[in-house]
This record gives C-alpha cells, structure tokens and sequence, in this order.
C-alpha cells in the first residue's frame, strides 16, 4: 500500500472511506488547482508545501478529521472532513469534495456523506453538523439535502465572485432529524 497503512472508516454502497496518507496529496493539490473545483470547495494549499501541512494537521489534530473518498475498487476521487469540532456541544463543520470530475453527477458525494455520517454518529456524541455552501452550487445543495441537511437562512455576500452572487447557504444536520 502507497502511504502506509489505510485504515477504513466505512463502506457505502459506491464509496470506501479510508485514512488519507501522504501518496493522496497529489490528487488533492490538482482538485486544489482545479479551475472548475477552486469556486466551490475554495483553495486548501496557498503553497507548494501546504498540503503536507494540511495532512499533519488533520492527522493528529483533535478538532479536525478527513478521510479518503474512494470507490468500492479502491480509486481515490475525494475527500470528507469534519472542521471546528467542538466535542463539547457536539457540533462540527462538515466539507466534501469529489475532486474526480467523471464521478459527479452520480451519487458519489451522497453516498460519501451518507456513510461518513453512519460512522461518526456510531462512534462518537457528535450529533449537529453544519455546513455552508454557495446558494448556486445546486449540485451540492441537492446532495446535502439527500442526506438529512436542512437550509438555514442564507448569508448574503456583500460582493459578487466570477460566477455570479457569493451568498451562501448555511445547511445543519441533526442526529436523528433525518
């Protein structure tokens, strides 16, 4: 196995999770350097070096966690992570990316949310996870929806991006409010 050992986290009916390691890095800093992917899910890597900074932080920090989207073959096409975890209340923000454009559109990033969610929720008291998204990122918005998310009200942006309103959506989700 390239990185080390991969532990699994969860089987969906399309997607494994797995631990991220260091050979995944290559596949994130080009999702990162997506021209098509950086308007919806932001720039991670401002360097060159940021992105084993990120993975060692994410490795080893309490209030951070992300995993490895891959297909039930084992071909990496994304990530999930939980951020700002509080687990005194709970609560995290919760961040997707199906960085393998010919796996969108088909179910993938639900079924990565779906069993991320069953292996959390079986392990641990988080119970309320939000997220924000851009209001016309309708591809996101339906997925979160499938899973459980529930809109909150919309946080106006006071600017405009290249593709149009920045407003964003905040969507929270709570254990058993499914």
């Amino acid at each position: 196995m390239a990185g080390g050992t991969q532990l699994e986290y969860g089987r969906g009916v399309k997607v494994r999770l797995r631990s991220l390691h260091a050979g995944d890095l290559d596949a994130l800093r080009r999702w990162d350097d997506d021209e098509e992917i950086v308007p919806w899910a932001g720039k991670k890597f401002a360097t060159p070096t940021a992105g084993a900074a990120w993975l060692r932080a994410v490795l080893r920090e309490r209030r951070r966690w992300a995993l490895a989207v891959t297909t039930t073959g084992g071909q990496l096409i994304g990530q999930v992570e939980l951020d700002n975890i509080t687990w005194r209340n709970g609560s995290a923000e919760l961040k997707v990316c199906i960085g393998e454009k010919s796996f969108w559109d088909q179910g993938y990033g639900t079924d990565a949310v779906l069993t991320f969610f069953e292996y959390v929720t079986a392990r641990s008291k988080l119970h309320y996870i939000y997220l924000r998204v851009k209001r016309n990122n309708l591809r996101a918005v339906e997925c979160y929806r499938k899973c459980g998310f529930k809109e909150e009200p919309i946080l106006r942006a006071g600017h405009r991006d290249h593709q149009g309103l920045a407003d964003l959506v905040l969507m929270v989700w709570h254990q058993g409010a499914v």
